[in-house]
């Protein structure tokens, strides 16, 4: 029972932007993904989930999926558990430069990982 509640998926929708970092009020594009998460493989994927990552961090308030951060940029993407939100950011303060989603994710049945080769 407890590895049913630690697979799961999160169907999120939301918007996206491209821009210069200080610029962010141009048009938003609407944005949807699928993400496949458990928790207990500590693996992670998205979209057509042709390969799976690990989940950087699992706190008791988000699940992080990617976080780096160094003199160039960072990169960003968790969701929140208490309140279903997303956050998806690239920033390159190289060309000042930065791609951002955001929305809100709901909680679906699990449909897995793809089959491992070997």
């Amino acid at each position: 029972m407890l590895a049913a509640i630690a697979a799961f998926n999160l169907i999120c929708s939301g918007t996206s932007t491209a821009g210069a970092i200080l610029d962010l009020d141009k048009p938003r594009s609407a944005v949807q993904l699928v993400l496949r998460i458990d928790l207990e493989k500590n693996r992670w994927c998205s979209g057509d989930c042709s390969t799976t990552s690990e989940i950087q961090d699992v706190r008791e308030t988000k699940i992080i999926f990617r976080m780096s951060e160094d003199d160039q940029g960072d990169d960003l993407f968790y969701v929140d558990r208490e309140t279903g939100d997303f956050l998806d950011r690239k920033r390159s303060f190289a060309i000042n430069w930065i791609i951002l989603a955001q929305g809100n994710c709901e909680k679906a049945a699990f449909t897995g990982f793809p089959a491992r080769k070997f």
